[in-house]
């Protein structure tokens, strides 16, 4: 479980703010934070949604043209982990195999297992804050370690769901082809999914 603390006064940026502390700093600004050394790998039970929406899913959308709520509705539920005050966050080093979860606290602690599973022979799992399918899309980065970049992953997914929308003219509609673009049951499961999360927020 993730740890979370509240706080009184922790300066302008904080002021009001949960803050969420982890051994060693993030780089991107929707965690900005210090967590304690753990392993995440158990799906979500009932909590609250963080209605919460990190800075940086405002730049992100405000820049790839996204609504930024369905942005941070998607990541939810993509890699939604719950913090020990009950708030559901969407995490950054996430990783999905055979549809076990896997939560880790460092990027480099999510390389060592991509490269595991490559060298195993694995390639069809999903990475990072947007879970992008590392088979599927690998070609479209440079690198592992740009791919789990947790801003080009979300950029990524952003433009993937633009590119979904530019095709439907409908955000829901491309919200399901994001997960599953040739397979329409599933394409509207998870769209319900999504919009389920979307509602609470």
């Amino acid at each position: 479980m993730l740890l979370e603390f509240s706080f009184n006064s922790l300066g302008q940026y904080l002021s009001n703010v949960r803050a969420i502390f982890i051994l060693g700093v993030a780089h991107f600004s929707f965690v900005r934070a210090l967590i304690f050394p753990c392993v995440f790998s158990m799906k979500v039970a009932a909590a609250s949604y963080s209605a919460e929406i990190p800075s940086g899913f405002y730049d992100v959308a405000q820049k790839e043209n996204v609504p930024v709520k369905l942005l941070w509705s998607l990541a939810l539920n993509e890699s939604q982990v719950k913090t020990n005050l009950g708030r559901v966050i969407a995490w950054q080093y996430t990783l999905n195999h055979k549809g076990a979860g896997y939560y880790f606290n460092t990027a480099n602690e999510l390389k060592a297992k991509i490269n595991s599973l490559i060298l195993s022979g694995e390639t069809l799992f999903d990475v990072g804050i947007a879970q992008v399918n590392y088979h599927w899309h690998k070609d479209n980065f440079d690198s592992v370690d740009e791919m789990i970049d947790p801003h080009r992953n979300l950029t990524y997914a952003a433009r993937y769901l633009k590119l979904h929308y530019k095709k439907t003219r409908n955000w829901w509609q491309a919200v399901g082809l994001y997960h599953s673009p040739r397979n329409g049951v599933d394409a509207h499961k998870y769209r319900q999914r999504v919009k389920a999360i979307w509602e609470t927020l």
